[in-house]
């Protein structure tokens, strides 16, 4: 028989984790090989090739597609002061919705930047922030919508992110890590992508594929035979890029638009295939990487190396059962359920307590470690 103390009625146990809607951002920050960025060529290229349909610049003016196909200027002028709450934007009155929403995602991020920066936020380098065609993942009987953002700095910095929002009726804690937090390990079924992406990344990567396969210790094999297999290995990838791309994609309704997606070229029918969001950030990032152009004055080459840096993902729990009011409530009966998301492992026996919050106040938590941050 066990005892059981007033107190422990009192003060109940940890409360298991069972997850309603989150918020996540999988971040990646890349650097090119060129350090100054024309912004203005390459947001005509984001929208000229269809990679994007709006580009927003730092200064807040913005590039845009019109019904007709043409780029058009939206000057944006939000009027509040440093420490307002809110901004209030008026749009020109011929702007698209979907335009608008666009753009309204990449100003909520601006309004939050340059109000913790300040007048600081002058020196970081002109950007440019741009949504780009979205990414479906399936597996099983479920699909995962996924958004892609762009921001590309005139450095030569770029960052690739990829944003899950979804719900659940109840996810347990165990899944909720496996298959949310620690997205970018599950294989999936099938990835659905633009087209037009796809064939950006091949054009890029296509010249100095298998170059690697072939060599030895780090050198390239020299010879008519080498050149030749390297030639029919081109070949037979633009043989398969094409088929797989000539084919009608699939339409999806994907943030109140529709889309017409492909799989990824030649993994129709192959269970064995790397078929993770790993695999979309490169070609995203091959994609993009094509269409950056470098300032006036350096020469026009193409450049492909990148150097990658995977950042900390975000992960925002929005609802979960049980949910308290306040901070110290979640701290209390979450802690020992909270702490393995933020690990991101639902294996420990017994896992460490919660670093200190970083958001001293009583609305939400901020925790933060090397793999994670996360806010409830």
């Amino acid at each position: 028989m066990k005892l059981i103390m007033v107190g422990d009625v009192m003060n109940p146990g940890p409360t298991a984790l069972e997850v309603q809607q989150v918020n996540c951002f999988y971040n990646y920050t890349a650097g090119l090989e060129v350090g100054d960025v024309d912004l203005i060529k390459t947001a005509v290229r984001l929208l000229r090739s269809g990679v994007a349909r709006a580009v927003c610049f730092s200064d807040l003016k913005s590039f845009y597609l019109d019904t007709n196909g043409d780029i058009q200027l939206e000057w944006i002028q939000p009027k509040g002061r440093q420490w307002d709450s809110s901004w209030m934007v008026q749009f020109s009155d011929d702007l698209p919705r979907p335009i608008a929403e666009e753009l309204l995602f990449c100003l909520e991020l601006s309004f939050h930047e340059q109000r913790i920066e300040g007048a600081e936020s002058r020196q970081i380098p002109p950007h440019l922030r741009a949504v780009l065609p979205p990414v479906v993942l399936e597996r099983g009987d479920f699909t995962l919508p996924v958004y892609p953002w762009l921001k590309v700095y005139s450095d030569g910095i770029l960052n690739v992110s990829f944003q899950l929002d979804t719900t659940w009726d109840s996810l347990n804690e165990a899944d909720f890590i496996s298959d949310v937090v620690n997205l970018f390990y599950r294989y999936f079924d099938q990835i659905w992508m633009q087209a037009n992406v796809q064939r950006l990344d091949a054009n890029h990567i296509l010249p100095e594929a298998f170059a690697g396969d072939l060599s030895i210790a780090g050198q390239a094999a020299a010879g008519r035979k080498h050149r030749r297999l390297l030639k029919d290995l081109h070949r037979a990838s633009r043989v398969v890029l094409d088929r797989s791309l000539g084919k009608d994609g699939r339409n999806f309704e994907v943030g109140g638009d529709s889309w017409t997606l492909h799989q990824i070229a030649g993994s129709e029918g192959d269970s064995d295939w790397e078929a993770n969001i790993d695999l979309c950030r490169s070609i995203y990032l091959g994609a993009v990487t094509s269409l950056i152009v470098p300032s006036a004055g350096k020469k026009a080459e193409r450049f492909r190396r990148v150097q990658l840096w995977q950042g900390h993902p975000s992960i925002s729990l929005m609802r979960f059962t049980a949910q308290p009011d306040t901070t110290d409530g979640l701290v209390e009966r979450f802690s020992p359920t909270i702490s393995p998301v933020l690990m991101r492992s639902s294996s420990i026996e017994q896992p460490p307590d919660l670093p200190p919050d970083l958001r001293l106040f009583e609305d939400y938590c901020l925790h933060g470690n090397q793999a994670l941050l996360l806010w409830t």
